[in-house]
């Protein structure tokens, strides 16, 4: 799982490409360090099996907004 990843400062992403399992990313859509759509164009970029929730008006640390990336990590993990 990952919340709000960092795509504009460096940081090892081979581990995503690695990964053997389902990977659930949580991220705002006003994100300072990746905006929605690069987040989704990363996504785009690498192996099935990521799911992508996008939250609309959040930022890096989800301000105002934590429920909202509660209730997405709830219910992706509801469904597995």
């Amino acid at each position: 799982m990952g919340l709000g990843l960092p795509l504009r400062l460096d940081f090892d992403r081979e581990w995503l490409q690695r990964r053997r399992q389902p990977l659930l990313l949580v991220h705002g859509e006003a994100d300072e360090f990746a905006s929605g759509e690069e987040m989704a164009a990363f996504v785009e970029g690498l192996d099935q099996g990521v799911d992508l929730r996008r939250i609309p008006g959040a930022d890096h640390l989800f301000t105002g907004q934590e429920n909202r990336a509660v209730d997405a990590v709830v219910s992706y993990l509801g469904a597995a």
